[in-house]
């Protein structure tokens, strides 16, 4: 009998995970802040101090490290030192939160990777931006919210029956479950309906995904807006900051 080699168990060090690590003495802005990464569709862990935080690095790596500068105990600069002097985890991309200021300096001496500074308080659009420059191979510059939209494309409603609807939405185009095919790069007329309100617009297909192409994958087409009025482009940029925040009291903006 053939004997296989037994693999080396990972350290904790080296299990990474595409999580959100947030770390935040105040316990209203840790909320917060969890929530709406939540609602930007990313897995989040919190702590509440840094040495709960370098705890659970120490299990396993998160994808990113959103930590205030002021936290109890060890503060967030110090909290970035000792990130960067273990080799293990000198990489981990680091969104810090500060209030007002400038405190550039401070920061001058830290060695770490992919450090963003973000002053307090931070708009949900700029957290949005930071988060998807860190996290993606390629960043999105405007929110998208998941959403059961229906939808009429070239004259055609969609049979929402079946399923077939928007399921994800944002100022500058959406995803359609549907499915129908349609070629990429189609020119096609929209008729949506968002918040009561009906959006008429012209749109291009970015890419496509067959129902038997992949069984874990939603087939549909994703969509960018060629042509709509500017007050409807609005329109939709306020229906999907309202779902990122719905029922959470702002102290980000």
């Amino acid at each position: 009998m053939k004997l296989r080699a037994i693999e080396p168990v990972p350290s904790p060090f080296t299990r990474k995970s595409r999580y959100i690590l947030v770390v935040e003495g105040d316990t209203n802005d840790l909320f917060t802040t969890a929530m709406i990464l939540h609602r930007f569709s990313y897995p989040v862990c919190t702590a509440r101090n840094a040495r709960q935080a370098l705890d659970m690095v120490s299990v396993a790596m998160p994808a990113l490290v959103i930590t205030d500068f002021a936290l109890p105990g060890m503060n967030g600069i110090d909290f970035l030192r000792v990130l960067g002097s273990n080799p293990h985890t000198i990489s981990i991309p680091v969104l810090l939160l500060v209030p007002p200021g400038d405190i550039g300096h401070e920061m001058s001496d830290v060695e770490i990777g992919g450090r963003s500074i973000l002053h307090k308080p931070v708009a949900v659009e700029d957290l949005y931006r930071a988060v998807q420059a860190a996290m993606e191979s390629t960043p999105r510059t405007n929110i998208r919210v998941q959403a059961t939209l229906p939808v009429t494309v070239n004259n055609v409603a969609l049979d929402s029956a079946r399923g077939e609807c928007a399921t994800h939405v944002s100022a500058h185009g959406l995803y359609i479950r549907t499915f129908k095919y349609h070629r990429p790069d189609e020119q096609i007329a929209l008729l949506l309906t968002i918040g009561g309100r009906t959006v008429k617009a012209d749109g291009r297909i970015l890419y496509t995904r067959r129902q038997d192409s992949d069984l874990f994958m939603e087939p549909g087409m994703a969509v960018k807006f060629t042509r709509i009025m500017a007050e409807d482009r609005e329109f939709i940029r306020q229906f999907v900051h309202d779902a990122v925040t719905r029922g959470i009291v702002m102290d980000l903006q």
